[in-house]
């Protein structure tokens, strides 16, 4: 574990996968808190009280897995994106500076509309 931390300072395509991967966990998290939100509003299907309130569990973790695996596959790309980008342009341009952030996070903000025509289309 202690390799990867030292060695994510230099090597920029762990640095991409680190963040990708820690941005899927924060995609997951806010899936969880945002989903549960979302559950069954409207229409409860069922004669009872207990088949309505099974539906209604059944509606919400659906909805919470839907929610999870949209925005871990978003904030996972864009942190793969940004901080491979960031990386990247430091290392060719030889210096670290704003103009870094800046185009990276256009190219970030481009895979992202991209990703979200496709999933329209």
């Amino acid at each position: 574990m202690m390799y990867v931390v030292e060695h994510s300072k230099e090597n920029c395509l762990l640095k991409g996968v680190l963040s990708g991967v820690m941005g899927a966990g924060m995609g997951i998290s806010f899936g969880v808190f945002f989903g549960t939100f979302e559950g069954c509003h409207g229409e409860m299907l069922g004669q009872t009280t207990a088949e309505q309130l099974k539906f209604a569990a059944k509606q919400t973790v659906i909805c919470t897995y839907r929610r999870c695996v949209n925005y871990a596959a978003t904030f996972g790309i864009l942190g793969v994106v940004l901080t491979s980008g960031i990386c990247w342009m430091a290392k060719w341009r030889g210096k670290d500076d704003q103009w870094n952030s800046i185009v990276s996070g256009a190219i970030a903000g481009g895979a992202w509309g991209g990703f979200a025509a496709r999933k329209e289309s």
